[in-house]
């Protein structure tokens, strides 16, 4: 329901996004995990969001215990019975304000135990709209999304190119450790926006 906090698990890829959407546009607030990340860690960040839910990949299923509410998202999406304009109907409906949490991820607990730090709708919105006010981020840009869920300029590249009408470029799963493909991909797709690590 609206206002909960929604895990996901999966390998970067179509279905990451629609994950992503599908939460937010149910009143949720999206919560990454990285699949690269230990099973224990996993159970302790599902635990501390008190989330009732998981959505996850056939291959990210068993870093989860039983005990955890999992939804395999590829099911859903090849379901063309889910897929009702009831439903959507529905979203219509669902109560969200700019004080609504949209997201919620952890710092990396390398000084003990994993914090969770929480971006409202309005914080997302200002902090896009600096972007675009400073003409950094255009509908013209072709923007690579290549950061690991677990961290917080993920959320940018996948959403805030969605917003701004720019077009998003997915690498593969684990595809920003092939240099060889990376260059390839930068070239070939002509990206203009990035974001990385320094050590990248």
């Amino acid at each position: 329901k609206s206002g909960d906090i929604i895990c996901q698990c999966v390998e970067r890829g179509l279905s990451m996004v629609i994950g992503i959407l599908s939460i937010i546009m149910a009143g949720g607030a999206y919560c990454p995990l990285s699949s690269q990340d230990p099973s224990q860690r996993l159970q302790i960040l599902v635990k501390e969001t008190r989330s009732h839910l998981v959505l996850v990949h056939s291959s990210t299923r068993i870093l989860f215990e039983l005990d955890i509410v999992t939804l395999n998202i590829d099911t859903i999406i090849n379901n063309e019975e889910n897929s009702t304009s009831i439903h959507l109907i529905q979203m219509l409906d669902v109560p969200i304000t700019s004080e609504n949490i949209l997201f919620v991820i952890f710092t990396s607990g390398s000084t003990g135990i994993p914090k969770a730090v929480q971006l409202r709708h309005r914080n997302f919105t200002q902090f896009l709209r600096s972007f675009v006010y400073a003409d950094i981020l255009t509908k013209t840009d072709t923007i690579i999304q290549m950061a690991r869920c677990s961290f917080d300029n993920h959320l940018l590249s996948l959403v805030g190119t969605l917003i701004t009408g720019a077009t998003l470029i997915m690498l593969r799963p684990e595809g920003h450790m092939d240099l060889d493909y990376l260059a390839r991909v930068l070239d070939e797709k002509q990206i203009t926006f990035m974001q990385a690590v320094p050590s990248l």
